[in-house]
């Protein structure tokens, strides 16, 4: 018997998955220039992003737990303030404070964003979204924070 489809398709050395789901990243902690978010340029909608800190943190947010998304343009009394994006994820607050932020929040709603990088001093690339501040505010409870500190009080 001659190749078959089968064996046409699958003979093919192919990238392993972990590669092939990321082979439209704009990897853009790699490159020269700043982007303010990653979007999946294919359409399709991803489970979870995350959220690089200037200082290189990275922290992750799964789509479900994400409420409350919430844009706001430039104030044309304050132009300087510049926009603003608000979300919560299980209680955690995340403030985002740039321009080009209506791009992200439309990502967002398409569950198609996958990456949203903090302003870290590279040159900007052109038309790119800028997140010039982050601020991320963890529960509380019961006067309690929920998060570990790193060094116990002694």
């Amino acid at each position: 018997m001659s190749k078959s489809k089968f064996s046409e398709m699958y003979g093919k050395k192919v990238a392993p998955p972990e590669t092939a789901a990321h082979e439209d990243d704009d990897d853009s902690l790699d490159s020269n220039v700043y982007s303010g978010h990653d979007s999946n340029r294919n359409g399709r909608p991803v489970m979870e992003f995350y959220i690089v800190h200037k200082d290189g943190k990275h922290e992750a947010f799964q789509y479900h737990d994400v409420k409350n998304k919430m844009f706001y343009p430039i104030d044309p009394q304050h132009p300087d303030e510049g926009e603003d994006l608000r979300f919560t994820h299980d209680g955690t607050a995340v403030i985002m404070n740039g321009t080009g932020l209506r791009d992200v929040f439309l990502a967002m709603v398409r569950h198609t964003l996958k990456a949203i990088h903090e302003y870290d001093g590279r040159p900007v690339k052109e038309g790119a979204s800028v997140i010039a501040k982050l601020t991320i505010k963890k529960p509380v409870k019961e006067g309690i924070a929920l998060v570990t500190p790193s060094k116990k009080a002694g």
